[in-house]
């Protein structure tokens, strides 16, 4: 079975929501085509995304089926 994938920020757990694998991919293609505005780094279980002009930082988790 093929994971699925939640997004949601660090400071607002209660609002992660499931996201297509589709759009997790778009994401990251465009947050890593942009390296001067975003940072990604792999985590355990997925992915954290830090805007480098802010404090938010969001996580893409992959969750068993």
């Amino acid at each position: 079975m093929k994971p699925v994938y939640t997004f949601g920020f660090i400071d607002e757990p209660q609002f992660r929501c499931p996201d297509s694998r589709a759009h997790v991919a778009y994401l990251l293609r465009a947050y890593r085509a942009n390296p001067e505005r975003y940072q990604v780094s792999r985590i355990a279980n997925g992915y954290r995304v830090k805007q480098s002009l802010s404090n938010a930082i969001a996580e893409i988790h992959k969750e068993a089926p």
